[in-house]
């Protein structure tokens, strides 16, 4: 302790010493509090840079979730129109389906016309030839020549019919 005389502040070893002591402590507790400021500050830096890149990640993540959602959409959008597609080539393909019934229907009718007709024209043409040949023998041959030739005219005719037949069936099946 201080003791006073002559006016001025006389200190003890002792007082000096702890002095000393308290300045070395201060000192070292300044350097801690300086160490962990600094350390504070490194903390509050990185917790603002981790908020920013938590910030940015968010900002990003929802620019991703909004492209999926577009991307859902429009693939959506494309599976209506595909379906629409799709139901209108069903459509379509059911009545080419009918028109192709329609028409081997229409063919087979044709077909068995055209072997109706045959068969007729070839009784007509035969009932034709049996006349042909009474009349040559209940005319004699006076008029066989004429018969003949009439008979061969027939018969060239009938040729004609067949091969008619025969052009018409094979256009049909094209």
């Amino acid at each position: 302790m201080a003791s006073r005389s002559d006016g001025t502040i006389k200190q003890c070893p002792r007082t000096l010493g702890t002095m000393y002591h308290c300045e070395e402590q201060i000192q070292q507790l300044n350097s801690k509090l300086l160490e962990s400021q600094q350390q504070v500050a490194v903390a509050i830096s990185t917790d603002k840079k981790k908020d920013i890149m938590i910030e940015q990640l968010d900002k990003q993540l929802a620019r991703v979730v909004e492209g999926w959602r577009k991307r859902e959409l429009e693939k959506d959008e494309y599976l209506k129109v595909l379906m629409k597609e799709k139901g209108k080539m069903e459509e379509s393909f059911q009545k080419q389906q009918l028109v192709q019934n329609n028409f081997d229907r229409k063919i087979c009718e044709m077909e068995e016309k055209f072997q109706s007709e045959r068969i007729l024209f070839t009784e007509q043409l035969n009932t034709l030839e049996i006349r042909l040949i009474n009349k040559t023998l209940h005319f004699g041959n006076d008029r066989f020549l004429f018969i003949l030739s009439a008979r061969y005219f027939a018969i060239l005719l009938k040729r004609e019919c067949v091969i008619s037949e025969e052009s018409d069936i094979s256009r049909l099946n094209i």
